[in-house]
């Protein structure tokens, strides 16, 4: 069995491997990051370990880094256009979702308030949605008379410069059939 003093000088004698070892890695990194040649390194200014034998760096921490920061070349252009469909499409279906449930909340408070009115207050809801609706009728049978007005004069101007029909009895507006076919109005 060994000694007490023999151990604590085993153990000293790592400690200063490990401790020259780390030295050497941020020496290296620190001439990595000035971008300077690194001074040659001789026996003459390392000091040499006590035991014969030095065990290797094991850990990381303990290896030189080469480079701590390699450069990387930029992504590939169609992993750029990837990520940034995937973000454009993740942006518009949280608008859109947000949207959808505040039309919902929206749709749910006004079916709150609906059903918590009086019933003097749901008979002048009824009667205004009434209004609403006897407005847009009258919008669209104005559109559906000034449409039928503008069909009667262009019926009028194709009559008027047509002579009234062609020579086989078609009125303007009709089109003609190929030959062969019956024309709808003629089988009845």
């Amino acid at each position: 069995m060994p000694s007490t003093a023999m151990q604590a000088a085993t153990k000293t004698a790592t400690t200063f491997c490990i401790l020259n070892s780390r030295a050497a890695v941020r020496a290296t990194r620190y001439a990595s990051t000035k971008r300077t040649a690194k001074p040659p390194t001789t026996p003459a200014t390392q000091p040499t370990p006590r035991t014969a034998t030095a065990r290797p760096p094991t850990t990381p921490a303990e290896q030189p880094a080469s480079n701590p920061l390699p450069k990387r070349d930029p992504p590939p252009k169609w992993k750029r256009i990837l990520w940034t469909v995937c973000f454009a499409a993740v942006t518009i279906t949280g608008t859109i979702y947000g949207a959808g449930l505040k039309t919902q909340q929206q749709w749910k408070a006004e079916k709150q308030r609906i059903q918590e009115a009086s019933i003097d207050e749901k008979v002048s809801i009824l009667e205004q949605r009434k209004a609403d609706l006897l407005r847009q009728k009258g919008e669209i049978e104005a559109k559906l008379a000034m449409l039928r007005a503008r069909m009667e004069a262009t019926a009028a101007a194709a009559a008027a410069a047509g002579g009234g029909g062609d020579d086989d009895g078609h009125s303007a507006g009709e089109g003609k059939q190929p030959s062969g076919t019956v024309n709808s109005r003629e089988k009845r």
